[in-house]
């Protein structure tokens, strides 16, 4: 019986295929190209690549766990050392680490200083700083080769993260950027004891951003009773907190110890008793339903869109040279022209539609850019969520280490909320623009016989209908109920994919600051920590002070570096829209030439035409009985990815 993995395989495959096909027989038959953004989609297909961050609380085994499955103790587990970074880890040809700096730049490192670079104790020493170069850390990244790593799925990228829970807020916070950007989230729990009140909370904000969490227990070699109990009660305790998100909780058991063992002796009796091929089927699926089908969906919408206006057109040229008489063929013409003029007249150079278009995302891009500034104010969220980090520190200790790192710190909100500001604004350009991409896919609608009958008769892919929603549960963009039509998620890549979101200079302002005042202070006092408390808060607000100059800040007649983002993102989207009207009215003029050219043949050109026009049809048919199989496929692959119950 072939796998459920082979099966979302074959139909990653089988995509590609249709898509090659199609993009062939287009060319053949002289219809529109596919969309420029297929080539996107197809690298999506290629890469099949999902990026997986694990996060749990302090000492519940998420490196011990990440350390068994890439068959080496490479990541700082144990009392001593605290993780303070981010870990990146993949399968590559060669084993490798590297620093990676929010700039894209990367510092080798060795194997022995992952924990010296990953430690509580050392994020802050002058060799970090010097190795740093004025630049922040994205994160540590580890390529483990294929012949080590025999467990770690080739096409994850897992990434570890510094404990939750810890007396250091900024963990917290260095975990948080990961989420926005994650296919999928682990989330480790221990068999020791229940999910704590904390963890709680930590799932609540998780689940404000993605719905999309893996719940894994480890140690469960400690006690099969206890652990039995303990993911008894886990899920008892996520039913009656997230029973809206988590209809039924699924938690998968796994001993960190045993897959240890069984990379180091070979014998995969240890694999059995560790329950990790059970997880990493699960974990498989899971991140397909998360992730994977929407790569699949947005290849089939487009192909749906192609296919359904490829049919319009071989239709439209079909019933012309079936038409015995000039009158009858002129009025298609005349009806093609008629709705090119249209257009025209619609979003043409002096269009109502494109002037309010352009206008409309001008405003959309302002908003955005106003949305990063507000942020940075002293009543902006990057300082309310600084200033209850500064509130829940309890002692001068944590406040000097806080201290520390705080520039860097803001440094990392404002990224955060640079991203979301970027996110924000293209959700509201795509919308805005569905009325135009529904305009350009629509290629015949309208056109009618003289009877008043429409002309076209296409059979073609089976309609989406709310399979996205049952797939992902109601994680659906606004934009995908907006517009009526497939092909809007498509063309829209290639109107800003290439240019959304840059990133901006971050690095340019890190400098990194320890207060010597705090030295005098004494270890413990409530008004001792209350003044600490008011350094932070008069710090922070002088820094982000200058974050905001750096940012905002308008010099000798030169636009700030996020004007002249927004700038350079206002002109490349207004290129594109240009570039889409102007192809969608070339290609329905070239339609009425050939149509008029088709009309002055005579009778035996005529039949040899229609002979070769019906092949076409022919041949175009097969393509949508293939995107209609195709749909079925995916349609009953995804009923099949119910959630798996683990066994006790």
């Amino acid at each position: 019986m072939t796998s459920l993995m082979d099966r979302i395989g074959g139909l990653r495959a089988d995509t590609k295929t249709l898509i090659d096909r199609i993009r062939a027989v287009s060319q053949t038959c002289d219809l529109p190209p596919l969309p420029e953004a297929v080539e996107g989609i197809v690298e999506k297909l290629d890469q099949h690549q999902y990026s997986v961050p694990v996060i749990g609380e302090v000492k519940h085994g998420k490196s011990s766990f990440l350390n068994a499955v890439v068959g080496k103790s490479l990541l700082p587990v144990g009392e001593k050392v605290a993780t303070n970074q981010i870990f990146r880890i993949g399968k590559a040809g060669a084993f490798a680490c590297r620093l990676r700096f929010e700039d894209g730049s990367e510092e080798p490192i060795t194997e022995k200083d992952l924990e010296t670079f990953g430690s509580e104790v050392y994020a802050n020493s002058p060799r970090a700083r010097a190795a740093a170069r004025g630049k922040l850390l994205r994160w540590i990244e580890i390529d483990v080769p294929a012949e080590a790593a025999k467990f770690l799925p080739d096409n994850i990228v897992l990434f570890d993260t510094p404990g939750l829970g810890s007396i250091h807020v900024a963990h917290g916070r260095i975990t948080r950027r990961l989420l926005p950007y994650a296919d999928g989230v682990i989330f480790v729990l221990t068999s020791e004891r229940p999910i704590t009140e904390d963890e709680i909370a930590w799932l609540q904000e998780i689940f404000d951003i993605t719905r999309n969490v893996f719940f894994i227990q480890t140690g469960i070699d400690k006690g099969t009773k206890l652990y039995k109990e303990t993911l008894s009660r886990n899920r008892e305790i996520l039913v009656q907190r997230f029973g809206e998100n988590l209809p039924e909780p699924q938690i998968w058991p796994v001993s960190s110890t045993n897959l240890m063992k069984a990379t180091e002796t070979s014998d995969m009796s240890y694999l059995q008793v560790s329950r990790f091929d059970a997880l990493s089927e699960a974990l498989q699926i899971f991140l397909f339903r998360s992730a994977g089908v929407e790569k699949l969906d947005e290849a089939t919408t487009m192909i749906a869109a192609q296919l359904h206006q490829g049919r319009e057109i071989l239709d439209t040229r079909l019933r012309s040279l079936l038409n015995e008489t000039r009158q009858e063929q002129a009025t298609i013409q005349r009806q093609i022209e008629d709705k090119r003029r249209a257009f025209d007249q619609n979003w043409g150079i002096q269009g109502e539609e494109r002037t309010r278009l352009l206008a409309d995302l001008r405003q959309t891009l302002q908003r955005g850019r106003r949305q990063f500034e507000q942020a940075l104010y002293p009543s902006g969220s990057v300082a309310r969520v600084i200033g209850r980090e500064i509130d829940q520190i309890d002692s001068v200790k944590a406040a000097r280490i806080f201290a520390e790192s705080l520039n860097t710190n803001i440094l990392e909100w404002a990224e955060i909320e640079w991203r979301k500001a970027g996110r924000d604004t293209q959700t509201a350009c795509t919308a805005r623009l569905a009325p135009l991409l529904a305009d350009i896919s629509d290629f015949a609608a309208g056109l009618e016989e003289p009877g008043g009958a429409s002309i076209s008769r296409t059979a073609t892919v089976s309609a989406r209908g709310d399979l996205w929603t049952r797939i992902v549960g109601g994680r659906v963009a606004s934009i995908q109920a907006v517009m009526t039509t497939g092909v809007g998620a498509t063309l829209l890549g290639t109107i800003i994919t290439a240019a959304w979101f840059p990133p901006l200079s971050l690095s340019a302002v890190a400098a990194t600051a320890v207060w010597s005042f705090f030295r005098s202070f004494r270890e413990t006092g409530e008004r001792e920590l209350k003044n600490a408390r008011e350094e932070l808060r008069r710090h922070l607000m002088e820094a982000l002070n200058e974050v905001r100059d750096h940012f905002l800040h308008v010099s000798a007649g030169e636009p700030s570096p996020v004007d002249r983002c927004f700038g350079g993102l206002e002109t490349h989207v207004f290129k594109q829209v240009d570039d889409l009207i102007q192809s969608k009215s070339s290609q329905m003029k070239e339609e009425v030439e050939r149509l008029e050219a088709d009309a002055r043949l005579d009778k035996a050109a005529r039949e040899t035409r229609l002979a070769s026009l019906r092949d076409q049809i022919r041949e175009w048919g097969g393509l949508i009985e293939s995107g209609d199989a195709l749909i079925a496929a995916i349609t009953g692959l995804i009923e099949d990815l119910t959630p798996r119950k683990a066994a006790l």
